[in-house]
């Protein structure tokens, strides 16, 4: 983590007033802390890496392919020519509603498409993830992999 990371880390673990935590954080125990932090929040992000295939599972609907107009079935092959896109790049959403737009049923495709492109964060990753974080506004998370003891022990440290 960058110092600046750290300095965010800290605040959040000094401020955090969830009662299970404030035990752990008392008693010091950093590794049950990091878990703690790893564990799932109620903040929606945007995912980094998703595939084709993450977007076109079950309720997708296929007929609305036939729908596409000839650059709306070039936007979507681009989309994924390279392999699995960061949906998290405003310009990869763009994308996604340029690609499936017009008709009711394809804007119905492309906020199903959209909806496979969200997560929850983790308590870690809501620390340091930037926009309103709600379904209808997910957040982009910052922050890459989880919250480790030794993330804990330096923030605390800092």
């Amino acid at each position: 983590m960058t110092p600046e990371q750290l300095t965010t880390l800290k605040a959040a673990i000094l401020a955090e007033t969830n009662t299970e935590f404030v035990a752990l954080r008392s008693a010091g125990e950093t590794g049950a802390m990091a878990e703690w932090f790893n564990q799932p929040s109620t903040v929606v992000v945007w995912k980094s890496r998703v595939t084709r295939n993450d977007v076109t599972v079950d309720g997708f609907d296929w007929t609305q392919a036939d729908n596409l107009t000839t650059g709306q079935a070039r936007i979507w092959d681009l989309l994924f020519a390279d392999g699995p896109i960061d949906p998290s790049e405003a310009g990869k959403r763009a994308g996604i509603l340029e690609c499936w737009k017009g008709t009711a049923g394809k804007v119905a495709v492309g906020t199903f498409v959209l909806t496979q492109c969200k997560r929850f964060a983790t308590r870690g990753e809501a620390i340091f993830a930037t926009g309103a974080g709600t379904t209808a506004s997910p957040s982009v998370s910052t922050a890459g992999g989880g919250i480790s003891n030794e993330d804990i022990v330096q923030a605390l440290n800092a």
